[in-house]
């Protein structure tokens, strides 16, 4: 996703491509806290139709600002389950944990590849959208597990009391080895390090697995959800 920097001067969005579609233009809150107004999104839809897309669609966005978008005309594509864990000893599981390696920038496609590979589309991810999560936040960590292959990664990012799980994959042929739970782990421990009190993780309402893995290593279930929102154009 490329900055547009009318956009951003407005109300703090950034204006890009859906990964590996693009005839499919994308607004990306850069606050996620930001309760936009349906003037701000018709300026939004006004730039994004430079591009001649065929829709538009947000990232995830939290119910007050999701309503913004709806009284312009946009409707519900997906629904985020939002998760929250307190940064605390009761956080990270228990016994010997395996590590982690750092993701070089060089192996940046290899770890698209494996996005793609562990999530269908329209949901995965191409290198630009993984280099704009990792920069969403003042400080990221990007980590991978696998020897040889890449068997999995966790893009973290850490502002203020935060810290957000912003990206975690692993491949299919290397599911139920205990690499999401490592990597998990990894992300939450270098949240406190930081001083994040507390994590957020978003993940489909229908992903049990997830939902089990997060809710087993102390995080809870907010009330609200995020939605994904999508406008039709042609």
């Amino acid at each position: 996703m490329v900055p547009v920097d009318s956009v951003g001067a407005v109300a703090r969005a950034r204006l890009g491509n859906w990964p590996y579609d693009p005839d499919v233009a994308q607004i990306v809150l850069l606050d996620h806290h930001m309760v936009p107004t349906p003037g701000d999104v018709r300026r939004w839809v006004d730039e994004a139709m430079q591009r001649r897309p065929r829709a538009i669609r947000t990232g995830a966005l939290f119910p007050a600002a999701a309503d913004a978008f709806r009284d312009v005309g946009f409707h519900e594509i997906d629904t985020l389950a939002l998760l929250v864990a307190d940064l605390d000893d009761s956080t990270y599981p228990r016994g010997r944990r395996r590590s982690t390696q750092r993701l070089r920038p060089s192996r940046l496609g290899e770890v698209a590849l494996l996005d793609r590979a562990a999530f269908a589309d329209p949901w995965s991810n191409d290198e630009t959208a993984l280099r704009e999560i990792a920069a969403a936040t003042p400080r990221h960590r990007a980590r991978i597990v696998g020897d040889g292959h890449i068997e999995g990664f966790a893009l973290s990012g850490h502002a203020a009391q935060a810290g957000y799980l912003q990206r975690l994959a692993v491949h299919p042929r290397a599911r139920r080895q205990g690499h999401a739970r490592t990597l998990v782990a990894d992300s939450l421990g270098w949240m406190r390090r930081r001083g994040a009190r507390q994590a957020y993780v978003n993940t489909a309402v229908d992903n049990e697995a997830a939902l089990g893995l997060y809710l087993g290593l102390g995080f809870r279930r907010r009330a609200e959800s995020l939605a994904i929102l999508e406008l039709l154009v042609r």
